[in-house]
């Protein structure tokens, strides 16, 4: 049994005086991550865990300002974005050290979500980014490896996902 935890207090202060921007923002947010191995042989393994994670939007995604990518297409980011938390449980089943089975469910809430806006007459696209408030993104998964020794210094791998997203 593996568990831990982490507390993170943040205060966010901005000001723009040219595009009247200004605001403050303090929270404290806590991450846990817990997870449980059994091993009941050699052959058979099963983990179940649980980790609640944060993700910050980059420092240039915050510029209100238009920023030209070409002569058609510009960027705006926004300063009112907040950051996404994702919460994700997941079970393994491991056979023999050489097949891991994996189910997982993630859960995505404040999701950034990236959205071009065409203007018609000037065919100019502007993209823009914002949090999606009123929902969350679930994601669930069906994962498998599975590894062949060839030789001592050869291995083989196959790697293959299954994912539902809504």
């Amino acid at each position: 049994l593996q568990f831990g935890l982490r507390g993170e207090n943040t205060t966010v202060s901005a000001e723009s005086r040219t595009s009247k921007v200004n605001f403050t923002r303090q929270y404290f947010q806590i991450f846990p991550v817990i997870s449980f191995d059994y091993n009941p042989s050699e052959k058979n393994s099963f983990q179940l865990s649980y980790n609640r994670r944060i993700n910050r939007p980059q420092y240039n995604l915050f510029n209100p300002y238009k920023v030209f990518l070409n002569l058609l297409v510009t960027s705006i980011g926004n300063p009112y974005l907040m950051p996404e938390y994702s919460n994700t449980y997941e079970f393994t089943y491991g056979f023999k050290g050489k097949v891991y089975q994996s189910l997982t469910y993630y859960t995505v809430s404040d999701n950034l979500f990236y959205y071009p806006i065409q203007n018609d007459s000037t065919k100019e696209t502007l993209h823009k980014i914002s949090n999606l408030k009123d929902g969350k993104l679930n994601i669930a998964t069906y994962s498998i490896f599975m590894q062949k020794d060839i030789a001592k210094w050869w291995a083989v791998t196959f790697n293959g996902a299954v994912n539902f997203n809504s």
